[in-house]
């Protein structure tokens, strides 16, 4: 800022200079003075700042010399308060993994009911099965039939997350529909769930 000025009355100046030539010994003059305000100037700033500097590096200095170690009792509570926590998140997340193998459950269940559309497109027939009803029997079936080197459909047919017990999937066709069963975790489901295709 003292610049701009500085370079507004030089300017002045000089076209005053043009008209009169005796102004030059004030001219000088003038410059001097302003030259020495803005060196006082920035001195003052320069000095302001490098005392927030060396106030701030006093803290830090002051800092690192009353480092101490923790007691005993905020170690004790520390450890307290980061085991409720993890407590109340472990019982939170035992609400939410039922919902989130569901959720892969019927992800896992489209996948193969897309790759059973494309091999019926291909042979004009889905893999039929020789039970009268679905069965694990009838996924490994299709598993063998979908994962075949030869003839690829997915590179690995999926299983149920828990895939134990009543939580399996089970497939059923006759060739021109197919029928897989597969069990929730929700109560609200109705369970077994059907997805069927055509």
């Amino acid at each position: 800022m003292c610049y701009q000025w500085v370079i507004r009355w030089v300017i002045r100046v000089l076209s005053a200079y043009t008209y009169n030539n005796t102004i030059k010994d004030d001219f000088r003059a003038t410059i001097d003075k302003i030259l020495n305000i803005c060196y006082n100037t920035l001195l003052t700033k320069l000095t302001k700042k490098s005392m927030f500097i060396t106030k701030i590096k006093q803290l830090f200095n002051k800092l690192k010399q009353n480092q101490k170690g923790f007691s005993l009792t905020e170690i004790i509570v520390t450890v307290g308060i980061i085991g409720s926590i993890g407590t109340v998140a472990t019982a939170k997340m035992e609400d939410y993994l039922p919902m989130a193998r569901d959720a892969q459950r019927k992800a896992n269940i489209k996948q193969t009911q897309t790759a059973l559309n494309i091999y019926y497109d291909n042979h004009l027939q889905y893999p039929v099965t020789f039970e009268a009803e679905p069965s694990e029997r009838g996924w490994e079936m299709i598993t063998e039939i979908l994962e075949n080197p030869e003839d690829i459909y997915m590179p690995e047919v999926p299983v149920d997350p828990l895939d134990a017990d009543e939580y399996t999937f089970k497939y059923w066709s006759d060739g021109q529909t197919f029928q897989i069963n597969f069990e929730t975790e929700d109560p609200n489901d109705n369970s077994p769930q059907v997805a069927w295709g055509m």
